[in-house]
């Protein structure tokens, strides 16, 4: 799965299980009330961004490359707030640089 899939089909995938990957963009810890605190951010595949968030805080930086384990949801209530097409993840993983090419300068 893509984020570019997410971005292009949002109705057809409400309520998948999904696994995606991509950079950590726009990095947010926020409180939905009183010690209910998640964390949003944008998952970027070249142009494609898919928002995510998870209950808690999550072990990323912005500019990672994260690999996302959740539902997609096309629309999801988070305390007071309301978020459309978006990830709810359970397993956020920081993957590994990709190793430069040799041949590259």
């Amino acid at each position: 799965m893509t984020t570019l899939d997410l971005v292009e089909a949002p109705q057809a995938l409400d309520g998948a299980r999904i696994v995606v990957i991509g950079q950590v963009q726009e990095l947010r810890l926020q409180s939905s009330s009183p010690g209910n605190t998640y964390t949003t951010f944008a998952l970027a595949e070249g142009q494609a961004r898919a928002l995510v968030f998870a209950r808690g805080t999550v072990a990323i930086d912005a500019g990672d490359l994260t690999e996302v384990r959740g539902t997609f949801h096309s629309v999801a209530h988070v305390g007071p707030d309301t978020l459309y097409d978006a990830v709810e993840a359970t397993s956020v993983r920081r993957l590994p640089p990709a190793p430069a090419r040799p041949d590259a300068p």
